[in-house]
């Protein structure tokens, strides 16, 4: 059994606003997400940061807002199958094949909140 751990990150596009942590805070850990292996791993914003276990062959779907670009992979350990987002007026999801051992990260951005001020 190969496992491979997947960081999900949100980003939004520098320059404008971003979320940081309120001062006199510490930023949310959470465990792992992780699920049998044959299921797939669902994951969205409230994921924001959280690292995702996922054994290879098992498919990671990512679900985010309409204003968010298409959801997109780093690393060798996952391969993009399909991804939608900004600019066409649908949800920004992205569908990941765990493809081998490893790390990866899955990023999108938004500008969201400089358009809607």
């Amino acid at each position: 059994m190969r496992l491979i751990l997947i960081g999900l990150v949100c980003l939004l596009l520098a320059g404008c606003r971003s979320a940081p942590t309120p001062a006199g805070q510490t930023p949310r850990r959470t465990a792992p997400i992780s699920t049998p292996a044959g299921t797939d791993i669902s994951v969205g914003l409230p994921d924001n940061g959280r690292t995702v276990v996922a054994h290879v062959g098992q498919r990671i779907v990512v679900t985010l807002a309409a204003q968010w670009t298409p959801p997109q992979a780093a690393g060798s350990a996952v391969r993009l199958v399909s991804a939608t987002g900004y600019p066409a007026p649908v949800l920004a999801t992205a569908s990941l094949l765990a493809v081998a051992a490893g790390r990866a990260s899955i990023s999108a951005s938004t500008d969201y909140a400089c358009l809607h001020a």
